[in-house]
């Protein structure tokens, strides 16, 4: 056979290049696709089943809704049997027959764990009386959640929901179950697999016939190329090369002699690049010489042969004492004694070197490292950033290394500087809330080991008047001065912290409950009995500190830990304040914050389901008994039915800033009111936190006057506690929306800071006397006595008076003749839910 002719091979010889090809082509083809068939028919199993299950909980869903349609009321157990309302459900199947009609599903009710009603039936028989499984009865019964996926049901496999019954006290009776049967998943499965197998099978057919036309129009001409190549080796540089097809082969053929003819010329360009080479070396010592930082080159016998006058000024060692030394004495100038630095580490590893720096990164060739430097700058030392580079020669071996050192002995002072401004409070120079909670966290870890502790939530009482009254720089320099009194009635080493405002924390690492008893009394001490000396106002304040306190003891994690610190320091403040609280985490306490949780969860699903409800009590005036107004009384629905009365929500609504909310809703509810009753005349209660929030005044503004309401028809109505607290709010507040034609009224008169000096600059119309003044001034003088005083300083500075609590025909005699204008309690009438008495006004 000619030279230049392509070998001839049996087409179907196995050995050659094109069955190779098309086997292994064929193999991975085959195993992509069982596996691709393996992943889709399992997730088709997946998806079914989940689409089951969904359904399951679809319909589920939709019995619940049929059946409180056709039998409304609560799920109830009476005299044995299930009723859901009046109608009886054990035996009664129809229900249950129609859901299976509606979706195709098997439905069951249980009573407890034992079948009632199912539309489920085995040999001709429905299965009442039979039992739920012991895994759905313990999820659902026991543990009261919810059920969903596979389930056997009386010894067939279902995709089910189930779902706990309660009756009206929320404890679980029963359940409810639909189910779609598992088989007739399956077969759908199957049926969808087996379709998924022949469309995979005709893939996998067209892909092979495509494959071996490819094959054999590749290998031809690759064939072709081999002879080719053979002659070149054999010295033949005279037979042109002609392959038959594929330009790139023949391409790569024609490029064998261009290879010949361009050698020469590129050993000659060589020549002249090493020329450059050696040019740009010498450039790259001149850049080198005048870079701003400190930087020095060795070479491959790591000798110095570059030494700039950055450096130079640095170590105080001149080029001409340097250049040419070798290695661990280049390292004399920083450290006065040889050693390895960054720069060795270009050529080999050394293990001395990690106990010299703390950390070397690499990124590509270059080294990077910080260290300190005791030998530079005249012997000041110096923190140093530095980067290590290996040079190259045209073959890509290294030839030496470049260092260059940046003094960043001041960035190290600012981080410095800025990681302690992240730790600590700015004004008080104490740790701040980061660094409280990183130490607790470790506290409760250590707890977790053994090691009990106590935490000690701190706030300074009526803080906001001292803002207010004499200014901000008078509260910061009254929150340093507490920060110094608690200080120096620690120990060294427990925590004092700033949380943030006027509140501090104390960990007291290992204490004990009796301990950290003694030193939060001990701190409550100090700063009640110092007496401040502010010299820019020439006054002396006298403070006091609200505690609260709980143990790190293992039982509680972080985020608990400041939650029952929380709510003790807001019991101690709740309690009088000046005082310490320790809040155990028991039983009791559990109970209070699910029931605090409990009603926060009420407060938003009744801003969001609009669950208040507005009462009116009508305010008498007591001269002819005439109703002169109502005043809004907000009531809570819960979804039981009960009505919480305000002394439940309200304080919890204002502790987590929900109020300004629930004001906002009380005056769209009233002025609803206003249109619906066009005689009645509201008065609405403000809370406290409400008054910092100047968008709430806003919106009261733009609703009274977009109304069309007469605002004269309206007021408003805050507590003397809360006009004193922040005056300068509370008189803007009023001035505001009287100017719009509204009416005030300041509430609970009496009980706060009972001074009249203030009432000069609150231009309120009417003062309600507090109701524990008046309740029982029949009984006793001195509180009649107060009485009598507070109405004579009212219309003195010309307000009326309106007494709360009046209960009995006594009382309302007594405010008669005391000359009180008007009287509010059950006496007088209750707080109901439409406004009595309209005609009157």
């Amino acid at each position: 056979m000619p030279d230049n002719m392509p070998p001839r091979e049996s087409f179907f010889n196995l050995q050659n290049i094109r069955w190779r090809y098309i086997l292994l082509n064929t193999l991975v083809i085959i195993i992509g696709l069982i596996l691709t068939v393996t992943w889709v028919t399992k997730q088709i199993r997946v998806e079914a089943n989940n689409v089951a299950v969904e359904k399951a909980k679809g319909d589920l869903k939709l019995a619940q809704t049929l059946l409180d349609s056709r039998s409304p009321g609560p799920w109830s157990i009476r005299d044995g049997s299930l009723y859901k309302g009046e109608t009886l459900i054990n035996g009664n199947n129809d229900f249950v027959d129609e859901v299976g009609y509606l979706t195709g599903d098997t439905c069951t009710i249980f009573q407890g764990d034992t079948r009632v009603s199912t539309n489920v039936i085995r040999e001709n028989t429905r299965v009442l009386g039979t039992r739920v499984s012991e895994e759905v009865g313990k999820v659902v019964l026991e543990e009261g959640k919810n059920y969903y996926g596979e389930a056997d049901v009386v010894g067939v496999l279902y995709q089910a929901a189930y779902s706990p019954i309660l009756d009206q006290d929320g404890k679980v009776i029963g359940i409810w179950y639909v189910g779609a049967n598992k088989q007739f998943v399956d077969n759908a499965i199957n049926f969808a697999t087996y379709r998924v197998v022949l469309v995979f099978s005709a893939i996998l057919i067209c892909v092979l016939v495509i494959i071996l036309y490819f094959t054999n129009s590749l290998t031809r001409p690759i064939n072709e190329l081999a002879v080719a190549a053979k002659r070149l080796a054999q010295g033949d540089l005279e037979t042109e090369v002609q392959v038959s097809a594929h330009k790139e082969v023949g391409y790569l053929a024609r490029t064998f002699e261009q290879m010949r003819r361009e050698l020469k010329q590129q050993y000659s360009e060589l020549q002249k690049s090493n020329d450059l080479l050696r040019e740009s070396h010498q450039k790259l010592l001149d850049i080198i010489e005048f870079l701003p930082d400190a930087t020095f080159v060795i070479d491959s016998d790591r000798k110095v042969i570059a030494w700039n006058k950055a450096i130079e000024e640095m170590t105080g060692v001149p080029k001409e004492d340097i250049i040419g030394k070798g290695d661990y004495s280049y390292a004399e100038p920083f450290y006065n004694k040889k050693r390895p630095i960054l720069i060795d580490l270009i050529f080999s590893d050394d293990r001395e070197m990690n106990d010299i720096y703390p950390s070397v990164e690499k990124k590509g060739n270059t080294l990077y490292a910080e260290i300190y430097i005791p030998n530079v700058f005249n012997g000041m030392g110096a923190n140093l950033w530095g980067l290590a580079s290996p040079l190259y020669d045209e073959n890509d071996k290294i030839v030496g290394a470049i260092e260059s050192l940046r003094d960043i002995s001041e960035h190290k002072r600012m981080e410095k500087q800025l990681q302690y401004l992240a730790t600590h409070d700015a004004l008080t120079n104490i740790p701040n809330r980061y660094s409280l909670t990183q130490t607790l966290k470790r506290a409760v870890a250590k707890a977790k080991r053994g090691e009990k502790s106590a935490f000690l939530f701190i706030d300074l009482d009526n803080f906001k008047l001292v803002n207010d009254t004499l200014g901000h720089a008078t509260g910061d320099e009254l929150l340093v001065t507490m920060a110094k009194i608690l200080r120096r009635n620690l120990r060294e080493g427990d925590l004092l912290a700033r949380f943030g405002g006027d509140e501090f924390c104390v960990l007291l690492e290992g204490a004990t409950f009796e301990e950290a008893e003694i030193v939060a009394e001990k701190l409550r001490q100090a700063v009640d009995q110092e007496e401040l000396v502010m010299d820019k106002h020439k006054c002396c304040l006298n403070l006091s500190v609200s505690i609260g306190v709980v143990m790190v003891d293992g039982t509680l994690d972080t985020q608990k830990v400041l939650s029952y610190a929380d709510n003790a320091l807001y019991m101690a403040k709740d309690n009088g304040k000046n005082r310490v609280t320790f809040l155990k985490p028991d039983e009791e306490t559990e109970l209070w914050l699910s029931e605090t949780n409990r009603m926060i969860t009420l407060i938003n699903s009744a801003l969001k389901d609009d669950l208040f409800t507005l009462f009116f009590q009508p305010v008498i005036r007591v001269s002819d008994g005439r109703i002169m107004h109502h005043e809004m009384l907000l009531r809570l629905q819960a979804p039981d039915g009960e009505l919480i009365l305000p002394n439940r929500f309200i304080p919890i609504a204002e502790r987590f800033g929900l109020m300004p909310q629930v004001d906002r809703w009380v005056v769209q509810s009233s002025l609803a009111a206003l249109k619906k009753y066009p005689e009645l005349k509201p008065f609405i209660n403000l809370s406290g936190l409400s008054l910092g929030d100047e968008e709430l005044l806003l919106f009261i503004e733009k609703h009274i006057s977009e109304s069309g309401i007469e605002p004269s028809r309206i007021g408003f109505e805050i507590t003397e506690t809360t006009a004193v607290k922040d005056m300068a709010r509370a008189e803007r507040w009023i001035h505001r929306l009287k100017r719009l034609g509204c009416r005030f009224a300041l509430d609970d008169f009496g009980i706060g800071f009972s001074s009249f000096s203030y009432l000069r600059l609150l231009p309120v119309d009417y003062l309600k006397i507090d109701g524990s003044y008046i309740r029982d001034m029949d009984r006793d003088a001195t509180h009649k006595s107060l009485v009598k005083a507070i109405n004579a300083v009212a219309h003195a500075l010309g307000k009326k008076t309106i007494a709360e609590f009046v209960e009995n025909e006594e009382i309302m005699k007594s405010l008669g003749d005391m000359d009180i204008d008007f009287g509010q309690g059950y006496y007088l009438g209750k707080p109901i839910s439409a406004p009595a008495g309209l005609e009157q006004i």
